[in-house]
């Protein structure tokens, strides 16, 4: 994946040395609406977290930025990791630090990023999971055209237990 440009961010790929930005982003309140990023989150956990991402990218299996200001400043993650089981369909993830929401970033970054993304992977659906009370997660999924699916139990890495999550998709044929 190449690196993109808004008119406010910069999204690349991840690098290793993204780590410590990135732990220090994924506070309690953020991992609290994520499945797979806990809290607390070391830099040696983002690292991993990000030479899985190269991994997958790699292989062709995956597509991640980081997003960041155009002074470099590191905001958040966006990615689309392949379903193992079906083939040709993506699970979108995407978060920013705290200080960083209720500006319209996410909506400026996502179409760009999902463009591109569905394009390399050969996307034929997207599929996305939310917390049932997260509204601005679930305002950002309808805003890119992803309708709601289903809620059902879910299991959380992050918290390692099963939580209600409500699940969105959008074809991309």
């Amino acid at each position: 994946m190449t690196a993109i440009d808004t008119a406010r961010l910069h999204l690349r790929p991840p690098r290793s040395d993204d780590a410590a930005a990135l732990a220090a982003l994924m506070t309690e309140d953020v991992s609290s609406w994520m499945a797979s990023w806990p809290h607390p989150c070391s830099e040696d956990m983002a690292r991993q977290r990000i030479a899985d991402a190269e991994a997958a990218m790699r292989e062709g299996r995956g597509a991640f930025c980081v997003m960041t200001q155009r002074d470099g400043t590191v905001m958040g993650w966006l990615g689309i990791l392949l379903s193992r089981e079906t083939p040709r369909t993506g699970s979108l993830t995407y978060w920013l630090g705290n200080a960083f929401h209720r500006r319209g970033y996410i909506g400026e970054a996502l179409p760009p990023f999902l463009q591109a993304a569905t394009a390399a992977l050969r996307l034929d659906r997207l599929e996305a999971g939310a917390q049932p009370d997260n509204a601005a997660s679930i305002a950002v999924l309808r805003r890119i055209g992803m309708t709601f699916v289903e809620e059902r139990m879910d299991f959380v890495p992050a918290r390692n237990r099963e939580e209600p999550t409500a699940f969105y998709a959008l074809s991309c044929s």
